[in-house]
């Protein structure tokens, strides 16, 4: 592999980083798209080249074409990260591969192909850019904005920030969840890890090959019938292909991230995921301001409606939820609590069923013995 080409003047790895083109425009000028097949497939599917490829992957970097490999970034369950060099635009870049041979599954292409589709249909500062879509060896890769800043997993690492900086955090991944659900799209997997930071600390929402159209009635579901991480999913995620998510989703994960900017630690953390998600479904969260009660009422509620377990008791739209985050911001009053779902008597009526009705007889027997002394003891 030749040397990687470094840039002029600067080793940093926000050097020679130029100002992101718009998503879908290649940096060479050039967009190649990756075509699929009727049946899902990438068209053409060479198997013999993708496990060479998927072997080469994972010995170690290799050599794509206009692109120096500098190292890895990471990897999952269904690419590596590696950041690169690009020859033709002289800047670092995020090159994602897929990473599989000859048994890619349908459902992963599929949703290699819907990460680049779903990015480029979005333009936002703090939505991540993609810059060209390709093939190497028949297996497809994708060139992304590079962040020099790691991810906000890393950068929190169990600590909480400042309220007014979770504030601002969240209003502005809140913004850039708006306008993809704005586009028909919704992210299903917005966690601290996949919130990656520019060298200047700005935020932009990565990873989206669980992103869904709203329009689509895939199913998709992981070895547990859920997708997702289950520290930051909702209720309803967690019961898989029984129930169709919307909007709602992604604002619940908003509110996991804001309170582990608050606390240090998600709303909910089992020693397993199975734990985590019987907490999820069965427990509520512990106020925030009982790990920290310097952290203003108002923040705290604003985090609480986001995870409320039944959607409709959220906000109703993740403009909503920067909305009030701007106005707690601002000092004015936020309104979440008005609109965004049940006062905390109808709540707990609504969770708790008998009991309610236990305790309208009991008030009701109590009541009655009020007025017989009223009547009879004169």
């Amino acid at each position: 592999m030749p040397e990687p080409l470094k840039p002029p003047g600067d080793d940093t790895p926000a050097a020679g980083i130029s100002k992101p083109h718009s998503p879908g425009q290649a940096a060479t000028g050039k967009y190649k798209s990756v075509e699929m097949a009727p049946t899902g497939r990438y068209s053409p599917v060479d198997r013999e080249a993708l496990a060479a490829a998927a072997a080469e992957l994972s010995s170690g970097p290799t050599a794509v074409p206009g692109y120096d490999i500098v190292g890895e970034l990471g990897r999952g369950g269904m690419g590596v990260i590696y950041k690169a060099w690009q020859v033709a635009a002289k800047r670092f870049v995020a090159l994602k591969m897929i990473q599989a041979g000859p048994d890619a599954s349908e459902t992963l292409l599929r949703r290699f192909k819907g990460e680049a589709e779903a990015v480029l249909r979005l333009d936002h500062p703090n939505i991540i850019h993609l810059y060209e879509v390709g093939e190497y060896r028949g297996m497809p890769f994708l060139t992304l904005e590079f962040c020099g800043g790691g991810n906000l997993a890393k950068k929190l690492a169990g600590n909480p920030i400042s309220a007014k900086q979770a504030a601002a955090l969240t209003e502005k991944l809140a913004r850039a969840v708006a306008v993809a659900h704005e586009q028909k799209i919704i992210h299903r997997d917005l966690k601290p890890a996949n919130i990656l930071l520019s060298t200047d600390g700005e935020p932009k929402i990565g990873d989206f090959g669980l992103a869904k159209r709203l329009d689509s009635d895939e199913v998709l579901t992981g070895p547990g019938g859920a997708i997702g991480t289950p520290s930051y999913m909702p209720p309803e995620q967690a019961e898989g292909g029984k129930t169709s998510l919307g909007p709602a989703a992604d604002i619940y994960a908003l509110g996991a991230i804001l309170y582990e900017c608050l606390t240090g630690r998600p709303p909910f953390k089992g020693a397993t995921p199975v734990d985590t998600l019987h907490q999820l479904k069965h427990q509520e969260p512990v106020p925030p301001r009982q790990f920290e009660e310097r952290i203003p009422a108002d923040l705290e509620a604003i985090c609480l409606i986001c995870l409320r377990k039944k959607p409709e008791d959220r906000y109703a739209r993740a403009a909503d939820l920067a909305d009030d985050l701007q106005r707690f911001l601002a000092s004015k009053p936020i309104i979440g609590r008005r609109r965004g779902g049940r006062s905390g008597l109808r709540k707990w009526v609504g969770d708790h069923p008998r009991e309610a009705v236990l305790a309208l007889l009991l008030g009701l027997a109590g009541l009655s013995a009020i007025v017989y002394l009223i009547l009879y003891q004169r």
